[in-house]
């Protein structure tokens, strides 16, 4: 049955808009040109889809049956035709990115329909890591991007760019044997709970104040153990701000304001930043929620 995808975009946007005045604004078309190619839609099919009045339309039982898969034509139309531009650019059909667990909690259910909705040419996805497995990951191309804790200092082969600073408390647990060990023995003298990625990077310089250090790849983990009067951990406010505000974790002062950074990684040699633009936007967008 002959039919064009203008006729069916006409159709969708009457419905949507509900009049044909309305559809032709939304599709900047003149408003005969939308009135002509529903009613060469309906001549064509022998359907009748709209019930016309006075001063209205109302939807039939047939247009109500049909706009469901007249508008999943068009999302399928507009997908292939973004598949095609992205393989005439030279892109690939996929996306895959990689999220630090440290992170996760800012990637909620609304960036990922975001996610689906700005990359719907793409097959997305998604692996969470600790940070040394996102730069793993990365070197070995299991991912196409990587937004992880940055670490500053990269192999060559990686680009780093900057998506957020996140402000670091250093935190033990709110018992007075614990208030004693650090009057007496200061933060270098307690044990320092750290993140792998801290004491196997070149943040270990400015982040490891002790020589006595347990760690662990995730922050649940480092939390308990601050928690059990192991020792000490320097911790993103978003993660440890509620344990500070109900009693169990003390934050305690350092000399120096610390804040960590989160760094959106790719390789050197993919299609320059450009291809990662709308992603880097995105994920801004939600990294930022977290630090007003």
């Amino acid at each position: 049955m002959p039919y064009t995808l203008e006729q069916v975009r006409s159709f969708i946007a009457v419905v949507d808009s509900g009049g044909f005045s309305q559809a032709a604004r939304r599709l900047n078309k003149h408003i005969a040109t939308v009135r002509d190619q529903v009613v060469t839609l309906e001549a064509e099919s022998g359907l009748q889809l709209f019930t016309r009045k006075a001063k209205s339309l109302e939807l039939t039982e047939q247009g109500r049956t049909l706009y469901a898969s007249a508008y999943s034509l068009l999302v399928s139309a507009e997908q292939l035709d973004a598949t095609m531009d992205s393989l005439h650019n030279g892109e690939s059909s996929s996306l895959s990115v990689g999220i630090d667990s440290g992170l996760l909690h800012c990637f909620n259910a609304d960036f990922m329909g975001d996610l689906a909705r700005k990359f719907s040419d793409k097959q997305i996805k998604l692996l969470v890591g600790d940070t040394l497995q996102i730069k793993s990951w990365l070197m070995s191309n299991l991912i196409d991007v990587g937004v992880c804790y940055s670490s500053f200092f990269y192999p060559v082969e990686i680009k780093a760019t900057p998506l957020a600073q996140f402000e670091v408390k250093t935190v033990i647990a709110n018992s007075e044997s614990m208030k004693t060990q650090l009057a007496e023995l200061g933060l270098a003298g307690m044990t320092q709970c750290a993140y792998t990625f801290t004491h196997d990077t070149s943040l270990q310089s400015k982040d490891i104040l002790s020589s006595k250090v347990v760690l662990a790849n995730n922050h649940d983990v480092l939390i308990q153990m601050v928690l059990a009067g192991i020792g000490f951990a320097h911790l993103a406010v978003h993660h440890c701000q509620s344990y500070i505000e109900d009693g169990r974790l003390l934050a305690v002062a350092k000399d120096e304001n610390n804040v960590w950074s989160v760094d959106l990684l790719h390789n050197k040699d993919e299609v320059s930043q450009d291809r990662f633009g709308e992603l880097t936007a995105l994920l801004k967008q939600y990294l930022l929620q977290l630090t007003q």
